[in-house]
């Protein structure tokens, strides 16, 4: 027996076992509805799935209901991506679904996994308000009720709002540096991510702290404006924010000590505070260069030359202009 002869005995002995307690007339299908998931013909597996619980006889098809909770990120994300005409009708269909099962641990992770494969596709600036719309309708349906998962619906508003502050011009550079670094800390932190990258998301972390405290009363209301206006975005901030307006200074000398465990053997307090202070410059100078003033002559100059389409962003979301503030 070859490996792919075994596999593929494998998985008929999986499936099985996963129908074992099905009705006789329904296991057919259901076999056909699994091998057609592993062949990635997701709509012929929904399609199967729904006969099945149409046809149900009052056994046990819960290994169905499983697979057609599984099923749908991938039909919704063809949806987006094809920009077809099946999406709403595929989404009511979806949240019809959902109230018509019990919305247990296993079912209430599948939609934490639909929220982030749809989360994935935000990149489209027409899908956005529709994804708003699918994830007020989760919220709103309260089916995320274990911490974890009402978490990760947090994460998606804050995804949301990061679109908007990173193309507001409200929103300085050091304040979107800040709140990305503290989203990821209260997002990712914890997640299976290699230890290098952990180091990483702390020392930038850090780093935006210090920043912040360092420019606090010239940023105050730009911090109020962003408490009204990205609520999600501010929970992430609003502890190191509260720490700043109690005791500023200690915030920030305790911010030093923690960076000085991830600087160079032989640093000392004082050349790391200098090498922040020469960051901070930088990064301001790069902040002003984007500013367009006013000729008074009706048009816009820029202090600059024209940023390409294909350069990076200069928001310092990461991304190409192209896809970012040139859209």
């Amino acid at each position: 027996m070859n490996i792919t002869e075994y596999n593929e005995k494998f998985n008929e002995k999986k499936i099985q076992e996963r129908i074992i307690e099905m009705p006789e007339n329904l296991k057919e299908k259901a076999i056909e509805a699994f091998k057609a998931e592993e062949a990635e013909d997701y709509v012929k597996a929904r399609d199967l799935c729904k006969k099945i619980l149409d046809e149900n006889e009052g056994g046990n098809v819960e290994p169905v209901r499983v697979l057609l909770a599984r099923l749908y990120p991938h039909i919704l994300r063809i949806d987006v991506e094809d920009v077809n005409s099946n999406y709403q009708k595929d989404v009511d269909e979806y949240f019809a679904f959902l109230d018509s099962v019990n919305m247990n641990e296993i079912m209430q992770q599948y939609v934490v996994d639909t929220l982030a494969k749809m989360c994935e596709l935000m990149e489209n600036d027409w899908f956005r308000p529709l994804f708003k719309k699918f994830v007020d309708r989760i919220n709103e349906k309260n089916y995320l009720t274990d911490e974890s998962f009402v978490m990760t619906l947090e994460s998606a508003y804050s995804s949301m709002e990061s679109y908007e502050y990173y193309k507001d011009a409200k929103v300085s550079l050091p304040v979107k540096d800040f709140l990305k670094s503290a989203y990821q800390k209260k997002y990712f932190m914890n997640e299976d991510i290699f230890e290098s990258e952990k180091i990483n998301m702390i020392i930038d972390e850090l780093t935006n702290e210090w920043f912040i405290c360092k420019s606090f009363e010239e940023k105050k209301k730009e911090l109020e404006y962003i408490c009204q206006t990205y609520p999600y975005s501010y929970a992430c901030i609003k502890e190191v924010v509260s720490e700043i307006e109690a005791d500023k200074n200690t915030l920030c000398e305790k911010v030093l000590i923690e960076l000085m465990k991830y600087a160079a053997p032989g640093t000392t307090k004082e050349q790391l505070t200098d090498a922040l202070e020469k960051s901070y410059a930088r990064m301001m100078e790069a902040e002003n260069k984007k500013i367009v003033i006013h000729s008074g002559t009706g048009s816009y100059k820029r202090k600059t030359s024209k940023i390409s389409r294909n350069d990076l962003c200069p928001c310092g979301s990461g991304k190409k202009y192209k896809n970012c503030c040139g859209k």
